[in-house]
């Protein structure tokens, strides 16, 4: 099927920043690394705070990501109706010991081949969130357990220098990572390549780093118009 000459592919920086729905499930992890990563890019583009509005949502335990896409696919929908200009949807889900995390990928996929106004995209992270940290501060191959992830990040701070240990409801986040020795940059460029095949998201191995970088891209091409 021929998709729509839509905003995806013209080259980001002939093109206004847009409007960015972000679906998560629950209030903290990911909502709250989202919300600070907003303080980050609106201090370097200048972006209005509807630009990227983060919706948490309330899942059935038994049924989490599907219900969550879903949820996303039907608010989309109602926001359509009332006329919102909408050119980005990212969910923000993990695997854990959800059944549904493949099936719900196969959904976010195609709902973007249906929608061809919107990108949508999927930020798997394969077990946890974590993993996404993690690699601000070292790569790595093979699965560990995910209660070993927050020690590790915690042993990457000590090192570096932090007074204080990561938690999950952290509202300073990225701040806090990036000041402490982590680098976004690295976790995007290492995360990015262990996405082979868009089909298979290996443990350990994030989505989280399509919507950074589509964010890095606004930011580089800002910096290159400066010099």
């Amino acid at each position: 099927m021929n998709r729509p000459q839509g905003r995806r592919n013209i080259p980001t920086f002939l093109i206004p920043f847009g409007r960015h729905l972000i679906y998560a499930e629950g209030t903290k992890t990911e909502p709250l690394y989202v919300e600070d990563l907003k303080v980050f890019v609106s201090e370097v583009l200048k972006v209005k705070k509807e630009d990227i509005e983060i919706i948490p949502v309330k899942t059935n335990k038994s049924q989490h990501t599907i219900d969550l896409v879903e949820f996303a696919i039907k608010d989309v929908e109602k926001r359509k109706k009332k006329q919102e200009i909408i050119t980005n949807v990212w969910i923000f889900y993990d695997k854990d010991d959800y059944k549904d995390f493949d099936k719900a990928y196969d959904l976010i996929r195609e709902q973007d081949e249906l929608d061809g106004n919107i990108d949508w995209k999927a930020c798997w992270s394969n077990e946890c969130f974590e993993v996404w940290i993690y690699h601000y501060f070292e790569n790595l191959e093979t699965p560990i357990k995910r209660s070993q992830y927050i020690t590790k990040i915690n042993a990457f701070l000590k090192k570096n220098g932090s007074p204080k240990k990561y938690e999950k409801n952290m509202e300073d986040m990225h701040r806090f990572l990036t000041k402490y020795g982590g680098d976004i940059r690295k976790a995007t460029r290492l995360m990015k390549n262990k996405d082979v095949d868009s089909n298979i998201k290996p443990n350990p191995s994030s989505g989280i780093y399509q919507f950074v970088e589509f964010i890095l891209a606004y930011i580089d091409d800002k910096t290159k118009r400066k010099e």
